[in-house]
């Protein structure tokens, strides 16, 4: 998993979640990405944005994430992503 601040934005930026498929449905995807919004709200940073496989679209829904259809859907490393964020207000 990795979390960064990119230099002068307002936003954290999340990527390269990844849980062993054998451990997935039982939440700890959840878990991740709520502990990445609690760290991105500790630095003042209210909004969390990641470029998201397509496959996994829905579970970011869930967890209240909007893809962000200006970006359409891209190929990056031959696998087709979108672009999402969640404002944490």
């Amino acid at each position: 998993m990795r979390l960064y601040f990119p230099p002068d934005s307002d936003y954290g930026k999340l990527g390269r979640i990844a849980v062993l498929k054998s451990y997935r449905g039982i939440g700890i995807g959840k878990q991740l990405v709520l502990g990445c919004e609690d760290v991105v709200k500790h630095h003042s940073k209210f909004k969390l944005v990641m470029d998201a496989q397509k496959y996994a679209q829905q579970f970011y829904e869930r967890c209240g994430y909007v893809v962000l259809p200006e970006y359409g859907e891209y190929y990056d490393e031959g696998i087709l992503h979108v672009r999402m964020e969640k404002s944490l207000k």
